[in-house]
């Protein structure tokens, strides 16, 4: 639905160097003792405190925690109970959803299947499956341009959810069902344009690795990845979850209950535990190796580290179902999960070989996005001394004059995964509110189509791409690749105004799991139409897209937005 006005993105990558560091698990000499250090056991025992009081303050009923060096497990431990009648404590054994998660697994499982010659990234995803379709305003085959490459780095241009079995069903009539529907699915964008984070690449990468291996993707992924990791409780395989005895339920404040089983297998079907996550940390810091056997060849993992189709200078991003960020002066590699009544974080720093899993069965707070760098933070300067200090990027980036008239083209809304962004003029001055902590900050021009921010510690450089008549109509941020479409803004010429649109305004309800409803609306507003605050251009009678490429179909029951259902409320 619409995009918050918080900019959450911000904060991840506001600590930035532009390193020379490749994505390989190097062997370092930078390996920090953490089992012989006393300060370091004193650090555990203060976070034990603070996480008991935190998930008070927050309303989390159970927590699992790993930190991992290459030897194995520094510490782990369970807090809480693995749901709110508080029956059953949590341990390091209890199992939780890890939801996204799910897709750094699912692509160490591709990876294995490229070492056994099953599948090729960049072959065409034609040759494993000739029937497939999905359907694009800008290519006759777009298939013929997917890879798996691009599935698993979110660059094949697919919305993130199905017609059948997404996130706000409460049933799916199989994984196999699941995946067909992806072939009625509008794409957002040209195969290959931008990243664009989407379960479904993901989802349809699960379903060829199942096929090729004369299987299915749950057994595939127990025999290659879960087994040789030694993750004897992890399971792709709903059987398998739902007799596990010692498994959290996951919770959402409003929701009476949470549906434990859904379709989305590979892009966030994984159920695992501390003790199991540790072990695909410690693959990570020690190369690919298992006991000192190699499970996924470095120069394969490496390929997964680095940011998949860079644009020039970029520094950061998403490699194959995982996320490379700098944070002090070295990269680190992690991902998030959260859905189902379930948050979760996965991070390592391969020069340190430290890593960190944080497991939750709740949704809504904030735990595993702070609990993990407050704690390595802790580590770090204990063992370091200080924080290394972080260089800024793009340093040699000069302004140009631009004038007032120029940047008025640039004035507008821009929507992004998660944030809106607006750009507005102080005097002669083009800037963007970043809240109150950050406060206007002003967009300087390198040239026509480029700019930089300051941020003090860190700089953003973007990139804008303009349309035929020389609009804007996205712009790329260098430093890791997202996008940011371009909405509506103060320069835009009315719409076409259609009489005919009248039957469409009014609002409409998404349907939550049969539990929640939520309202949005199609209104009009200079000569457009709008879903919220996304303006719609339409592409066929009763088919509209908006401004990000997603697909509001007015022409059949129920109407749907981005393949979510919706029900007419009132006109």
């Amino acid at each position: 639905m619409k995009g918050t006005t918080a900019l959450p993105w911000l904060v991840v990558s506001t600590v930035v160097l532009a390193s020379p560091v490749s994505g390989a698990a190097q062997q370092v000499d930078s390996t920090l003792d953490l089992r012989s250090d006393p300060r370091i056991a004193a650090i555990f025992d203060d976070f034990r405190d603070t996480i008991r009081v935190q998930m008070r303050e927050r309303d989390v009923p159970g927590l699992a925690i790993a930190v991992v060096d290459r030897d194995g497990i520094v510490w782990a431990e369970g807090f809480g109970y693995t749901d709110t009648s508080q029956r059953r404590a949590v341990d390091t054994k209890t199992v939780f959803s890890l939801q996204s998660i799910s897709k750094s697994v699912t692509a160490l499982g591709a990876l294995i299947a490229v070492r056994d010659g099953l599948v090729d990234l960049d072959e065409p995803v034609t040759t494993y499956l000739p029937g497939f379709t999905v359907q694009s305003r800008w290519e006759q085959r777009p298939v013929e341009q997917m890879t798996l490459r691009r599935l698993l780095s979110h660059h094949a241009g697919f919305t993130h959810e199905a017609p059948i079995g997404n996130n706000y069903d409460t049933q799916y009539p199989s994984f196999e069902a699941y995946v067909e529907s992806i072939s009625s699915t509008w794409l957002r964008y040209p195969v290959g344009q931008r990243h664009s984070y989407a379960n479904l690449g993901v989802d349809l990468s699960g379903y060829i690795l199942g096929t090729r291996s004369n299987s299915s993707f749950p057994e595939y992924m127990r025999e290659r990845v879960l087994e040789p990791l030694g993750m004897a409780g992890s399971s792709f395989d709903w059987d398998v979850i739902r007799d596990a005895v010692n498994r959290a339920q996951g919770h959402w404040a409003g929701y009476d209950s949470v549906p434990l089983t859904f379709a989305l297998i590979p892009s966030g079907g994984l159920y695992s535990n501390a003790e199991d996550m540790a072990a695909v940390v410690r693959l990570h810091l020690n190369g690919g190796r298992v006991n000192g056997r190699v499970l996924v060849p470095p120069e394969l993992l490496d390929q997964m580290y680095d940011p998949q189709f860079a644009a020039a200078g970029q520094i950061m991003g998403y490699g194959l179902g995982l996320r490379r960020y700098l944070r002090y002066d070295r990269y680190h590699f992690n991902h998030n999960g959260a859905g189902f009544g379930f948050q979760a974080h996965m991070a390592w720093y391969p020069e340190y070989a430290v890593g960190i899993v944080v497991l939750t069965n709740s949704m809504g707070h904030n735990l595993t996005s702070s609990l993990p760098y407050r704690l390595v933070d802790r580590v770090l300067k204990t063992k370091l001394g200080s924080l290394p200090r972080p260089g800024v990027p793009y340093q040699d980036l000069t302004p140009i004059d631009v004038p007032a008239s120029f940047k008025h083209r640039f004035l507008g809304t821009y929507i992004g995964r998660g944030a809106d962004l607006n750009l507005v003029m102080r005097g002669d001055t083009l800037g963007a509110w970043f809240g109150e902590q950050l406060g206007f900050r002003e967009w300087q021009f390198t040239s026509r189509s480029e700019a930089f921010v300051d941020f003090g510690a860190n700089r953003w450089l973007v990139r804008f791409v303009f349309d035929s008549a020389g609009r804007p109509t996205f712009f790329r941020r260098a430093n890791d690749g997202l996008t940011f479409d371009y909405n509506d803004g103060p320069n835009d010429p009315p719409g076409p105004d259609k009489t005919e649109w009248n039957q469409y305004e009014g609002t409409y309800v998404v349907s939550v799991w049969d539990q929640r409803d939520v309202e949005v609306t199609v209104h009009r507003k200079n000569g457009y139409l709008y879903f919220n605050e996304a303006r719609l251009e339409e592409y066929r009678p009763g088919l509209f897209f908006s401004t990000g490429g997603e697909a509001l179909d007015l022409r059949g029951d129920p109407p749907t937005w981005r393949n979510i259902k919706l029900r007419r409320s009132q006109p």
